[in-house]
């Protein structure tokens, strides 16, 4: 099992599923046991929750006296692999109210209903109050209610109790980021970083705070200490990304060409590869930025990352039909290539097709929950065809997975607001986006939103805002 590990650390992780597999068919029950239980956390470390659920359902039937915190874990994962009749039969075998409860509130969450999920651990922490799961969980429910301050709260409270348990450091300098509270974010994702070094979005979120919020001194420093790990590629992709944002897009190509010492014909590499495809096209290089790509898989054909970076280019040149065999043969390598459906999605929406399309924008969600544009390009196109509340829907779930994203809660409450609904989801909706800095835009609406309910003197003191010399929320 150390060795799977720290095959997963260096990202082989094919090799680090071969040896967990064969540990699998030993004929020593706990050795067996403990190789399927290994397997389980391979795939939650690749995000694969079902996979996850089947090894330890495998490693679960091995253990001749199953104990409470066995099966805990048990109905944990089901729970977080969305099988919540599974999960819901299995807390019943547990007489400890706290266990219950952590899986209880987890199948709350799957379906939609927050507030019990809530309310469901306010009975275990005072049972448990250290327990970093608990922590996580009470936080992930309190930020899709608006509740930030107890998202916050909850989520230190997690990091303390355990930091290497969950992404809750991520996720608590993500909010701490988009509310302009640049050392605070910074603080969280150092810590992050420290115990999360195979993380490539704790790294390129590690650069980009650093760029944004500087100082010079600590954009120096994350370079030198990402520079020859595994997740540099993320990094430097992060930080072209940060540089075409401020309108340097020929910086950003630099970041990547000269500055990054990357060997861009590495599948490994294939992030940053793709981030450079993206600002080639923006400055009419397309032709260039295939060339490299085709470059690359000359090297590894047999690279699903590096096919997906192709159909991209493609895409972005109008060859669709190249294209959409390149994301085709990415997901012929691997079916799990969230990206690919992507590109087949936005291929399906450009001719017309919106129910393909959906069904692949449905796709690439699901196998990367972080995935902004499956969501908000989904909702967009169904806006466009009159399906308000099912644009509603793809916000909505947005939302439940970045809860800060104020281009999301602008839009939804948005929706709700022209079909009538001001309610008071739509009132928090509104706030949440001029708290993430929607600006007057988000200002304007709330305003709108409160005039609706009647709330005059409130929709007064909001328009007061806009005559303010900044209007960030």
């Amino acid at each position: 099992l150390s060795l799977s590990r720290r095959l997963v650390s260096m990202k082989r992780y094919e090799e680090s599923e071969a040896l967990l597999r064969a540990g699998t068919q030993l004929s020593n029950r706990r050795a067996a046991q403990d190789s399927w239980a290994g397997l389980a956390d391979h795939f939650v470390a690749l995000d694969d929750l079902p996979a996850a659920a089947a090894a330890f359902e495998k490693s679960y039937a091995l253990i001749e006296a199953p104990t409470a915190m066995d099966t805990l874990t048990l109905g944990d994962v089901l729970a977080r692999a969305g099988r919540n009749d599974e999960a819901l039969e299995v807390a019943q075998r547990l007489e400890n109210d706290a266990y219950r409860g952590l899986i209880e509130a987890r199948v709350h969450l799957n379906r939609g209903d927050p507030a019990a999920a809530l309310a469901r651990l306010d009975d275990v922490l005072p049972l448990w109050p250290n327990n970093p799961g608990a922590r996580y969980w009470a936080a992930r429910a309190a930020e899709r209610m608006g509740d930030f301050d107890r998202a916050i709260a909850e989520y230190r409270q997690s990091v303390r109790s355990n930091p290497a348990f969950s992404d809750a450091g991520l996720r608590l300098a993500l909010i701490l980021e988009a509310e302009g509270r640049g050392e605070d974010a910074w603080a969280a994702m150092n810590r992050f970083v420290g115990d999360h070094r195979n993380s490539d979005e704790g790294a390129a979120l590690s650069i980009r705070l650093a760029s944004r919020f500087g100082p010079e001194d600590r954009l120096k420093a994350v370079v030198i200490n990402l520079r020859n790990q595994p997740t540099w590629p993320a990094a430097v992709a992060a930080r072209a990304e940060y540089v075409a944002s401020t309108g340097n897009l020929e910086g950003a190509v630099k970041t990547i060409l000269e500055g990054s010492d990357l060997d861009l014909t590495r599948p490994g590499n294939a992030r940053a590869l793709r981030s450079l495809v993206l600002h080639l096209n923006a400055l009419d290089r397309g032709p260039e930025a295939l060339e490299l790509v085709d470059r690359a898989l000359a090297r590894s054909p047999d690279a699903d990352a590096l096919h997906e970076a192709r159909g991209a280019a493609l895409a972005l040149l109008g060859r669709d039909e190249e294209a959409r065999e390149a994301f085709e043969r990415a997901l012929a390598i691997d079916a799990r290539n969230a990206l690919a459906h992507l590109g087949i999605a936005r291929l399906d929406a450009k001719s017309g097709d919106l129910g393909a399309a959906l069904v692949a924008y449905d796709r690439a969600a699901h196998l990367d929950p972080d995935l902004e544009p499956a969501y908000a390009e989904a909702a967009l196109r169904l806006a466009e065809a009159g399906r308000g509340v099912e644009a509603e829907a793809r916000w909505a779930a947005l939302l439940d997975e970045l809860p800060h994203d104020a281009t999301a809660a602008l839009a939804l409450a948005r929706l709700r607001h022209e079909r009538g609904l001001d309610d008071e989801r739509t009132v928090e909706l509104a706030r949440r986006a001029v708290h993430f800095r929607a600006g007057k835009e988000g200002l304007r609406l709330l305003a709108t939103v409160l005039d609706a309910r009647g709330e005059t003197d409130r929709a007064r003191e909001v328009r007061a805002r806009l005559e303010e010399p900044k209007s960030a929320g």
